[in-house]
């Protein structure tokens, strides 16, 4: 039911927090009525931003979405949020999702956007089939000063935030599938690999071997049925907290920073690792429902700019890589037999992700920052966003006749 009083327009749709418009007098910049919407959304924050009546149609799915209803986004407003879409949303004040924002002088450089997602709070859809759907998500902010200090000038990254999640359709369930593990990593170590082969000019390092629960975030436990990382930006922004809670049971939480070199950075020894997270749900299923994970480094990593002249700062441009990757383990359809293996088919889903940052110097102590993502697609997953998919079951030789769907 839609009612209306002078330009204020409230929809009543089955939510305890209602969306409000407002319809301003004069159009802004524009021939096309602009309506204005806000929504309330937990644990205390608001998003407030317009919507032309072009972009309505959208806007509705969206809100259908956001309150469990079915649309093509598959994940429910119940569903954890992707912590990029809540970072940008805190970074640009709720400006439309662009792949590239800039603050004063930070860059916040975000994957969906680019890829292409039409629901960016859920993130990417990788990969899609009739066991269920693979989101990923990976997002960072650089701020764009240089520093200086014993002949060794470097930038920082903020934010280096992933996001993965596997929605269970409900044949999967209907089959007695799985959920069991999600990998995820953010790889500075591939990065040097590139720097060491002359692919780039600059490399990215840590100062310490293992900063789980103090700058690398989820820390590892035994179990938990839910966490959740703060992100804090610049530009004076407010921390926002985004969490992850298991929608059945608990998981188990791993990490290791292997494979990890040490070098010799201006005196003081360094870090390059691969940061890896192993989340364990240990076969847990729950239809139509998502298993999502999320990860950030907040350290920050260091970007090291090898010879760089503060007094000739614009002779040499520079340029890092990194990987971010995601991947997802699923029984697919599983068979218990009395004293004997049970049967299983099993999908493993992954997604290779490359940030590749470009790093123009301006003055001594600022630069411009340009970055895109490359993905290590499959060619033989048309349309998907993923690097690979691979099947199979136990019993090669079983012809899954139990398996529906």
């Amino acid at each position: 039911m839609t009612t209306a009083s002078n330009e204020v327009a409230m929809i009543d749709f089955p939510d305890p927090n209602p969306y409000f418009f407002s319809i301003p007098l004069v159009p802004l910049n524009s021939q096309e009525a602009v309506l204005f919407v806000a929504k309330w959304v937990r644990p205390g924050g608001f998003i407030i931003g317009p919507v032309y009546l072009s972009q309505f149609p959208e806007f509705y799915i969206n809100l259908l979405l956001g309150l469990g209803q079915q649309g093509n986004a598959g994940i429910s407003g119940n569903d954890p949020l992707d912590p990029c879409y809540a970072a940008y949303e805190n970074f640009t004040s709720g400006n439309s999702p662009t792949a590239t924002a800039t603050k004063e002088n930070y860059t916040f450089f975000w994957a969906a956007p680019e890829f292409g997602s039409t629901f960016t709070q859920y993130g990417i859809p990788g990969y899609s089939d009739g066991n269920g759907t693979f989101y990923w998500d990976t997002c960072i902010e650089v701020p764009h000063g240089i520093y200086t200090s014993l002949s060794v000038s470097s930038m920082v990254i903020n934010n280096v935030i992933g996001y993965e999640s596997y929605l269970e359709s409900p044949t999967m369930y209907n089959n007695s599938g799985r959920e069991e593990q999600q990998t995820s990593a953010i790889d500075y170590y591939y990065g040097y690999q590139m720097y060491e082969k002359g692919n780039n000019n600059a490399f990215i390092i840590e100062p310490g071997g293992n900063l789980y629960g103090t700058s690398w975030f989820p820390a590892p436990t035994s179990e938990t049925s839910g966490y959740s990382i703060s992100i804090a930006l610049g530009s004076g922004l407010p921390t926002v907290s985004v969490g992850i809670t298991v929608p059945i049971g608990s998981e188990h939480i791993g990490g290791s920073a292997n494979p990890m070199k040490t070098i010799n950075v201006g005196g003081t020894m360094v870090y390059i690792d691969n940061i890896t997270w192993v989340f364990n749900f240990e076969g847990s299923s729950v239809s139509g429902k998502a298993f999502s994970n999320e990860f950030l480094d907040n350290t920050p990593p260091t970007i090291i700019l090898p010879n760089f002249s503060p007094t000739s700062y614009s002779i040499k441009n520079y340029s890092v890589t990194f990987n971010v990757d995601f991947s997802n383990y699923a029984l697919t359809c599983y068979i218990p037999r009395a004293r004997t293996t049970p049967l299983f088919t099993y999908e493993s889903i992954w997604t290779n992700v490359n940030w590749y940052l470009v790093i123009v110097p301006q003055s001594s102590s600022l630069a411009n920052v340009t970055g895109v993502t490359g993905l290590f697609l499959s060619s033989q997953w048309p349309n998907s966003y993923v690097s690979g998919v691979s099947s199979g079951s136990n019993y090669p030789d079983w012809n899954y006749s139990s398996c529906t769907g």
